[in-house]
């Protein structure tokens, strides 16, 4: 999907959600049918759709929020499957769209959310693997 789509559905989903908060954001998430399960027992943040749930570790408030908007953009981008080709592609594009959302500067990307998606693209790797052995 390209830039300017997604820019102009994570504006809309903002403009739904109104204010941008980890409560309003999980109000949300739960209004498309998924649970939003926070923990300090995981380290990074996922989507399980066979559950329905969407998982965020307990961290500071700030990166709490950009991991939930990441996840809220795989849902609102429509990624169902997990492929090991769509994945980096999927990544970037949840990325775009939580910082269009959260209206956050994309060319100054930390060096924590960047580990972020590169955890989010091995587990999504281990996912697959695991799946298909099974």
């Amino acid at each position: 999907m390209n830039k300017i789509t997604i820019k102009i559905l994570a504006t809309q989903t903002r403009k739904e959600i109104g204010r941008t908060t980890k409560y309003s954001l999980t109000e949300y998430v739960n209004s498309l049918g998924y649970k939003v399960t926070y923990s300090k027992h995981i380290s990074t943040a996922y989507l399980d759709k066979n559950d329905n749930t969407v998982y965020i570790p307990i961290t500071n408030e700030e990166f709490t929020l950009k991991m939930l908007a990441h996840e809220l953009g795989h849902l609102k981008l429509s990624h169902h499957c997990i492929f090991v080709n769509d994945t980096v592609r999927h990544e970037s594009e949840a990325d775009y769209f939580a910082y269009c959302l959260l209206k956050i500067n994309y060319k100054y990307k930390t060096a924590l959310v960047i580990l972020s998606v590169f955890c989010c693209s091995l587990m999504a790797f281990a996912l697959l693997v695991t799946q298909t052995i099974i």
